[in-house]
């Protein structure tokens, strides 16, 4: 019993830690977005 409950919070973490990663990865792609957008309107202007 006690073997499973480690084995069951390390698959917790590790899918926590894979959502972290995620959301920093959609963070990073969304900020991008906004440099290029920016840039592109300072190119217009």
């Amino acid at each position: 019993a006690f073997r499973t409950g480690i084995v069951t919070a390390n698959k917790n973490f590790d899918a926590s830690v894979d959502n972290l990663n995620f959301k920093k990865l959609i963070g990073f792609y969304h900020v991008r977005k906004l440099l290029i957008i920016l840039n592109t309107l300072k190119l217009i202007t």
